[in-house]
């Protein structure tokens, strides 16, 4: 009799605690509670992105309109309403930013689609199939090797000099075919390969959210690992919910406190010179320890809800299908195309965008060719002294890391040098005033015919002072030695005192007025290509022998 009445004492304080975090009698999670703790995910995690990316609103009124309905996320994450207008309106806001957009943005904007409709997302296997190129997979200038030297240099600095080259040369490889490997699991039916697509992404984006600055990316990682809840949607709402909710052991209590302890120590980890505290690092801490307690939870059988949430089912397979397409295209279509740079679903590839293709498979950039469509071809900025141009171009942060990484980097064969164009456009002009800037010497770049009428009209709007600008026009394609030193004809753009604009050919021993169809006294291009459109400079500098440098 005692024993029963113990029974049914612990059965009455499990289905307690049970309902407390979501699950129901058997210890499921139920669908109502799969939805709260995503929307609870998606609320911080943004809340986290925007904290870490202040610059990316386009105006006061959408910190007015978003910031509160992620709090009403946050107090009623349940009603299936809310989040649908929550995530409308962030994405929204994306457009209204476009095209200065993080490729993240674009990934989050499919992912969303996911969990309105259903859709299937294809960006990480993109990632590191677009790292499969001439440039990343050489460790003399890879990006791959300057983070994992920049790992090294932080938390391991004695490890030995043999050993750190070794790590730096494989790096590229391992990484292409990690993130490559990471995003096939991730799309297959069997749960047991999605979860170590899922453990992988964990300890890639681990390496990311606390790369030395300036690589520190962590509102990046936690905007992804958000976007893997549905590989385990219960078992991570249950633990989710756990570790949100008050312990009933001892062993509980004990478990907490040591997961909030980690997550707290993490955040002494910045070394973002900007903000004393970068919150999105101990957030993802913390996600890390909710999928891996998942993981754990998700040993038992009667868990394995394999049903992905969404907000409003489509059976529709024209719509269903046809997103599908569309992040195909985005994954593929539009690097092949040409249509994107900044933005583009390649972060820290030196995938080649104009000048002609690095990459090992595919051609790229096939629109910007010469030819009608783009008025399409390359230019190479000779020089500029433009303090708006310089302060944008060729957005070069290699002072930006630290000297003793810089210094191992050299020792282990790297050209020691990183661009970060997609950071610069991003910020905007009056935060560029704090980053480095193209100086003495002048580091000559590249960028597609349509990117150079964008930085015309610029010049036009945002530069105050009196300029020179020369810039000479490539024709055809080839390798880095002819991006770097071939000349079809050379122009002089420059604007007086009087705020006059005069643009000279220039012919060996004279010189004569542009012809009215120059590119630089082309119109702007039209309202849609400006707001879809946005390209990098490639730096054309012979320090980087035939390959890009570390750039994204």
């Amino acid at each position: 009799m005692v024993a029963s009445k113990e029974d049914a004492k612990n059965d009455e304080s499990n289905l307690k605690h049970n309902a407390k975090i979501g699950a129901s009698k058997d210890g499921e999670a139920s669908a109502e509670a799969m939805l709260s703790a995503y929307a609870v995910q998606l609320a911080l995690t943004e809340m986290a992105n925007l904290q870490g990316n202040l610059f990316i609103f386009p105006s006061a009124f959408w910190h007015w309109l978003v910031w509160p309905l992620l709090c009403l996320v946050l107090v009623v994450p349940s009603n299936r309403w809310v989040l649908a207008v929550a995530l409308i309106v962030r994405r929204a806001m994306t457009l209204a930013e476009a095209p200065f957009v993080w490729d993240a943005c674009v990934w989050m904007l499919q992912t969303d689609l996911m969990l309105l409709v259903g859709l299937l997302e294809l960006d990480p296997v993109a990632c590191g199939f677009w790292k499969f190129n001439t440039s990343f997979l050489d460790p003399r200038a890879s990006c791959a090797s300057v983070l994992t030297v920049q790992l090294i240099a932080a938390y391991a600095p004695s490890t030995p000099l043999a050993a750190t080259k070794i790590l730096s040369d494989a790096s590229p490889l391992l990484v292409a075919a990690g993130e490559t490997v990471m995003g096939l699991l991730l799309l297959v039916k069997n749960r047991f390969w999605q979860k170590i697509g899922v453990f992988l992404a964990l300890l890639l984006h681990l390496g990311i959210a606390f790369s030395p600055f300036p690589n520190q990316v962590a509102v990046y990682s936690v905007v992804c690992l958000c976007r893997l809840f549905n590989v385990v949607p219960a078992t991570w709402t249950l633990a989710q919910n756990e570790l949100l909710s008050l312990p009933k052991t001892k062993a509980g209590a004990a478990g907490r406190a040591c997961a909030y302890a980690l997550v707290a120590s993490s955040a002494l980890l910045n070394t973002n010179p900007v903000v004393k505290i970068d919150w999105a690092q101990p957030y993802y801490v913390w996600q890390c320890i909710v999928c891996l307690r998942a993981f754990y939870l998700d040993r038992d059988r009667r868990l394995l809800t394999t049903r992905p949430i969404v907000i409003k089912g489509n059976k529709s397979l024209v719509v269903g299908w046809s997103l599908i397409g569309l992040a195909a295209f985005y994954a593929f279509g539009e690097n092949v195309l040409g249509l994107v740079d900044v933005s583009a679903a390649a972060p820290y590839t030196q995938i080649r965008m104009h000048a002609g293709s690095n990459h090992l498979v595919l051609p790229t950039a096939l629109l910007q060719r010469d030819g009608h469509f783009f008025r399409g071809g390359v230019v190479r900025i000779e020089s500029s002294t433009s303090t708006y141009l310089n302060d944008l171009y060729p957005s070069e942060t290699t002072s930006l890391i630290a000297p003793e990484a810089r210094d191992l980097l050299h020792r282990v064969g790297h050209v020691g040098r990183e661009f970060s164009p997609t950071v610069y456009r991003m910020i905007g002009p009056i935060n560029r005033r704090s980053m480095p800037r193209n100086g003495d010497p002048f580091v000559k770049y590249t960028i597609p015919n349509f990117e150079l009428r964008r930085v015309v009209d610029e010049l036009a709007t945002f530069e105050t002072q009196p300029f020179k600008l020369t810039y000479s026009r490539l024709v055809g394609e080839g390798d880095e030695v002819w991006r770097k030193h071939h000349v079809n004809r050379t122009f002089l753009l420059q604007r007086d005192a009087r705020g006059r604009t005069t643009c000279t050919q220039i012919f060996p021993g004279r010189r004569s007025r542009c012809s009215d169809d120059e590119l630089a006294l082309l119109e702007k291009p039209n309202y849609i290509a400006r707001k879809s459109m946005m390209f990098f400079a490639y730096p054309a500098d012979d320090s980087f022998g035939d390959v890009l440098p570390c750039m994204d």
